[in-house]
């Protein structure tokens, strides 16, 4: 009996020349779901001439890891569940969420992280910066134009969970026309108020109508 031939080639050693899927950067759920093409969007400086540039889960969790203790003064022992650094949250962060950094002479002071969550919902997950660089402003100018280039690409709503005893990162977010939403109960980080920022009128208007007795608006009237 002739034993067949294999039809298969022999391995090829990888062209040098092409670039390893390690390196290539996947687009993320808000480039694939409303084709927004940050970089083009990214403003060049912020306020304070802070700049901003597009950064990744792997950089988020390293300034993570050397800051967060003592921006969000987190003690060791905590009454919630501390959360691990688990292959699918890799993998869903790394395919799914936009990552920004706040740079001051080529120093990371402050990393931001967002995701879609569905067709037209946009989730802000974190917000942190340096001690230092709190409250001048930053974030703020960020965040106003985060939403305009959110709204122009069509989105409807942006939504964020904000520990009730952070006045300042409600009072941030109320002043930009969020509005309490409802709260959140988990195992990893207790009760949070959720706010919304209705970029549709149109749903503003219909969950005002059902949810809110009156259009007041705290923050106007410190203002």
């Amino acid at each position: 009996m002739k034993t067949a031939k294999s039809k298969l080639e022999p391995l090829q050693a990888p062209d040098p020349r092409l670039p390893t899927l390690s390196i290539v950067r996947q687009s993320t759920l808000s480039e694939r779901l409303w084709g927004i093409e940050w970089r083009r969007h990214l403003p060049p400086s912020c306020q304070d001439g802070i700049l901003i540039e597009r950064s990744n889960f792997s950089e988020m969790v390293q300034f993570a890891q050397a800051h967060f203790g003592e921006i969000f003064g987190r003690k060791e022992h905590s009454l919630f569940l501390k959360g691990g650094q688990s292959s699918a949250k890799k993998i869903f962060c790394e395919t799914n969420s936009d990552f920004f950094s706040f740079l001051s002479t080529h120093k990371t002071v402050g990393m931001f992280s967002g995701n879609a969550t569905d067709w037209e919902s946009y989730y802000i997950r974190s917000i942190s910066f340096l001690k230092s660089y709190q409250h001048r402003g930053i974030y703020q100018a960020f965040l106003g134009h985060l939403l305009s280039v959110l709204k122009e690409n069509g989105v409807k709503r942006v939504d964020i969970h904000i520990a009730p005893n952070n006045p300042v990162s409600l009072y941030i977010h109320l002043k930009h026309g969020f509005l309490i939403s409802g709260s959140v109960l988990s195992e990893n980080w207790g009760v949070m108020t959720q706010l919304t920022k209705f970029l549709d009128h149109n749903s503003q208007l219909v969950f005002e109508s059902q949810f809110c007795t009156s259009s007041w608006n705290p923050i106007q009237k410190l203002r």
